[in-house]
């Protein structure tokens, strides 16, 4: 969200919090795209909602954010080979209105 608002200039509104196959398939503007720059990759799944996701850029890298409250959070760029062998489901969705 912070991606889109910051650097994109798009408030997102209202994100589902739910299942993603059910959250995002009811989900206006957003499609399940191919894996390309500029897509959002959402990982690490638990109980079928993603917890984790990035933004991917050029070169297969992977923008995303880690940390928490103990250890405060940091922005990190990532390769994507190395998320999937983290996180080896990954589903990429594209905001349409971009």
């Amino acid at each position: 969200m912070l991606f889109f608002r910051e650097v994109r200039g798009i408030d997102l509104g209202p994100v589902p919090q739910v299942a993603i196959a059910e959250g995002f398939a009811a989900a206006r503007d957003w499609a399940e795209c191919p894996r390309d720059a500029g897509a959002v990759a959402f990982m690490a799944f638990r109980d079928g909602a993603a917890t984790h996701c990035g933004v991917l850029l050029p070169g297969d890298m992977l923008l995303h954010a880690e940390g928490d409250e103990t250890r405060g959070g940091r922005v990190k760029v990532t390769r994507l080979a190395a998320m999937q062998r983290l996180f080896p489901d990954l589903r990429f969705y594209r905001y349409l209105p971009c």
